[in-house]
């Protein structure tokens, strides 16, 4: 975003996890902006691989397969979420943004959550995001616009950290 938006014309919304939070509140008084939180935005869950070591998810989970079905792929982890159900969510909430009246808007999310939101934007049918991958490290901007004149939705910045202090 350049310049400074009219007020009101930015809304910002993130996950309700404790660092998101505090980072989307963050963005939220720079842009004076009020939070929506939602929880489609959640990180996907790998259910007991939770809080465990990189390690331990490594050693017990299946990795994707190169052909064939991707996001009802069982993982082999107790409880854990799919990518189908991540990208369910992930369409839904970008359903959201795109019907918000808000010139501009900061979503604060997970870095898995971001592939299923960009495939969202550029309209990849939820059946056809299993391919996809758009790798984003923490802390990094993308940037989506919309074309107001054609219509496109662009995918403008992947994985930017110029903003970022590099000390």
């Amino acid at each position: 975003m350049t310049g400074s938006p009219a007020p009101g014309s930015t809304r910002a919304c993130g996950r309700s996890c404790r660092a998101a939070r505090q980072t989307v509140d963050l963005i939220a008084g720079v842009v004076g902006s009020p939070v929506t939180v939602d929880r489609d935005l959640q990180e996907r869950s790998y259910g007991e691989a939770e809080g465990r070591p990189h390690a331990w998810l490594c050693e017990r989970s299946r990795p994707l397969p190169g052909v064939g079905e991707r996001l009802h792929h069982d993982e082999g982890l107790a409880g854990a979420e799919t990518r189908w159900q991540l990208a369910q969510r992930a369409h839904r909430s970008m359903e959201r943004l795109l019907s918000s009246d808000a010139q501009h808007q900061i979503v604060v999310t997970h870095s898995g959550t971001v592939t299923f939101l960009i495939a969202a934007w550029i309209g990849v049918p939820l059946v056809s995001a299993g391919r996809a991958d758009f790798p984003v490290r923490a802390g990094s901007i993308t940037w989506l616009r919309r074309d107001p004149d054609s219509h496109t939705h662009q995918v403008c910045r992947l994985d930017d950290l110029n903003h970022l202090d590099p000390a």
